[in-house]
């Protein structure tokens, strides 16, 4: 049991609301539903996107590489 979760659900819900605000096509809602899934921060609850993969923007370089060096990025 996750004590947090009612308090991260809210949390999710509110921020989720906030980017659904913005959507303007297929890639935004996919993108707030991907937010919401980040704010809400469990393993167990969130939202899956089953969607037309052609409905998408294809993918793009965001100019940049993320790596480890030591101990983080």
């Amino acid at each position: 049991r996750n004590p947090a979760f009612l308090a991260h659900l809210e949390a999710a819900h509110r921020h989720g609301l906030q980017l659904a605000s913005q959507v303007k096509d297929m890639a935004g809602y996919v993108a707030a539903v991907d937010g919401f899934n980040t704010r809400i921060g469990d393993g167990h609850a969130g939202l899956a996107v089953r969607i037309d993969k052609a409905l998408l923007p294809k993918p793009r370089w965001p100019g940049f590489v993320a790596v480890w060096r030591g101990d983080g990025l």
